[in-house]
């Protein structure tokens, strides 16, 4: 497939500027429309058919961006010939409405894009790998402004495995984690693309997606830089609190999980996890766990327990305790991977895809773990780190070079 990215279509206007509160049966965030990997949508397979195949396909670039989608569309972010690029699909068709692309993409280590697009009213967000963010009309794909959020913003120079901390959208502001040698964060207006406030603090950043807490009724910006975590005052990026958690490469990449009071995050290369109890000023320990190692992929909270792929292994907790549920067994081995991710859905079920394109549906309770149906090869690759997005009964996953597209929807 060639993508052109002359290409300024509009295949059909918006009638109406779309709530700030996504529709369930969207999709317009990374991990969802709550941001916390929990599928909402009614009517979904409780098994699979041994004969599910992909409605269908599309070729796409380098990189592991997740898909989002609304509204009958699905947006793919990823490295085409150098160039970052977002084309818009048709979710039922895979037909491509619009394509659009700016040149300077990551081609370091591991070359593509990393940060999943934030669709929010009638405009979609994109963070390319080299820092650069950029605003598009959702329907036609025309950009309406960019900035590079490391030489205009933050300072310093791109991570180096590029900046791939999903940006955060609360009101008018997006909030970016820097790079290396500069600002930790930067407070963007997402309307205009210009710098409202850089943050206090200057430390490598990390790779894990920024958060929101309430604390005491206070807003604390959660940063998981490279040192360790820290919160921020979100409107003015001044320094609330922080923590040392730093393994030997400095690689803090899964996204840390909060609720009431108290902070989960986790790291690998040795580090293990660690729960936080929080004040409107501070952060103390409740407890650390070096035998949970979330590489980057985040855990789900749902209810009061927490699923995590620690290291390939899916393993249940209970929420805030130190307690240990249960833990998959060596048998399990193939359904994550290091890199393999997680998305809730039915309630009590577990969709899992695995970094070598695994597709596996599960019942996963407080009680235990039992696999229920598996297409082995959904997509190809061995780093499919991408998390995949359920649209409208459809699920979508990135591959290496493909986007894929099942029917979950039961009859």
């Amino acid at each position: 497939m060639k993508f052109k990215c002359i290409s300024r279509v509009v295949v059909a206007l918006l009638s109406l500027v779309a709530p700030s509160i996504a529709a369930a049966d969207d999709w317009p965030r990374w991990r969802g429309p709550g941001g916390d990997g929990i599928c909402h949508e009614k009517g979904l397979l409780e098994s699979w058919p041994k004969d599910l195949k992909p409605l269908w396909s599309a070729e796409v670039g380098k990189g592991y961006s997740g898909p989002v989608a609304k509204d009958g569309r699905v947006y793919q972010f990823s490295l085409i010939g150098g160039d970052d690029t977002l084309t818009c699909y048709d979710a039922n068709t895979g037909k491509p409405l619009w394509t659009e692309s700016y040149d300077g993409g990551w081609d370091g280590s591991y070359p593509g894009t990393r940060a999943t697009p934030y669709i929010e009213g009638d405009r979609i967000y994109t963070l390319g790998g080299s820092g650069e963010l950029t605003a598009r009309e959702l329907a036609s794909g025309e950009q309406l402004w960019r900035m590079n959020v490391l030489r205009k913003g933050a300072g310093g120079s791109a991570l180096s495995w590029a900046q791939a901390s999903n940006p955060l959208i609360d009101g008018d502001l997006i909030y970016v984690q820097g790079g290396s040698g500069g600002r930790v964060g930067i407070g963007v207006n997402k309307n205009t693309g210009e710098i409202v406030w850089r943050s206090e603090a200057r430390t490598n950043g990390g790779y894990a997606h920024p958060i929101l807490a309430d604390v005491g009724g206070r807003k604390q910006l959660i940063l998981f830089a490279s040192d360790g975590p820290m919160a921020i005052d979100p409107a003015s990026g001044r320094t609330i609190w922080q923590r040392e958690f730093k393994n030997g490469p400095g690689v803090n990449a899964s996204e840390p999980i909060y609720r009431d009071g108290h902070l989960f995050v986790t790291a690998a290369y040795g580090m293990g996890a660690m729960m936080l109890k929080l004040t409107p000023k501070g952060a103390q320990p409740a407890w650390e766990n070096s035998q949970i190692e979330g590489r980057f992929q985040p855990a789900i909270l749902d209810g009061d327990y927490l699923y995590v792929n620690s290291e390939g292994t899916l393993v249940c907790m209970k929420w805030p305790n130190n307690e240990i549920k249960w833990k998959t067994g060596n048998k399990d081995k193939n359904l994550l991977g290091l890199g393999g991710s997680i998305v809730r859905i039915n309630k009590d079920k577990m969709i899992l895809l695995s970094q070598s394109g695994r597709l596996t549906l599960a019942k996963a309770t407080p009680e235990g773990f039992m696999q229920i149906s598996t297409i082995p090869d959904l997509v190809e690759g061995s780093e499919v780190w991408a998390t995949p997005a359920i649209h409208n009964g459809k699920l979508y996953a990135k591959g290496e070079r493909e986007l894929v597209c099942v029917d979950l929807k039961a009859d």
